[in-house]
């Protein structure tokens, strides 16, 4: 069996046959003779396409089972990367499990999973990566925070500013909770209704 077919199955999300085997290279079945953390031409190891692909239960598999989160492709992305840009609520918090110190760990580009995320404005991700211990202070190589990139985003033009505090954390806390497109009508509103703590959804 070749890592060929089994990256198809973890991409197509075929749960029993990436778990059998798994289960019998745990065994050291001399059938299954690949790394689970190889990598496909462009770096990609099968975590990145389980994430890529959304399959949270493959994703679980593979980390169980000893896949590395931190083996970075040939973009220099990571598995969190990946799981921040283009992956699930779940993924995120499935690597975080897994490797709780990968919310503040410095990626190859040179910036931090939480201002990824702010960059994308990834709210239930900034969210996730708050309460697991995401240091909203750490700047990326080119001397930015996370509060730093948001606000310098289009979805944050001056007319926001005003609205946020001056605490980076607060003012992280507060933007995370909705994503983009929304109207910028609503956003001030929004950000208005959370400055006041009247917000209790989501």
């Amino acid at each position: 069996m070749s890592p060929d077919t089994f990256r198809k199955w973890v991409r197509n999300g075929d749960y029993w046959k990436v778990k059998g085997t798994l289960a019998a290279k745990c065994v050291t079945d001399p059938c299954i003779r690949f790394d689970i953390n190889s990598q496909d031409n462009n770096g990609n190891t099968f975590l990145m396409h389980s994430i890529m692909k959304e399959k949270n239960d493959i994703t679980d598999l593979l980390l169980k089972y000893g896949a590395n989160t931190r083996i970075k492709n040939k973009k220099d992305e990571t598995a969190m990367i990946i799981a921040i840009e283009k992956g699930t609520n779940t993924s995120v918090e499935l690597l975080i499990k897994k490797d709780p110190k990968i919310v503040n760990v410095r990626f190859p580009n040179g910036s931090y999973p939480l201002c990824i995320a702010a960059y994308h404005f990834e709210a239930e991700k900034i969210d996730i990566l708050l309460k697991n211990g995401a240091n909203e202070s750490l700047c990326t190589s080119e001397g930015k925070t996370a509060y730093n990139i948001f606000v310098e985003e289009e979805h944050n033009a001056n007319e926001y500013r005003e609205l946020l505090e001056p605490t980076p954390g607060t003012v992280v806390s507060s933007m995370i909770r909705y994503k983009k497109p929304i109207p910028k009508s609503a956003m001030i509103k929004t950000l208005q209704t959370i400055a006041t703590g009247k917000n209790k959804t989501e």
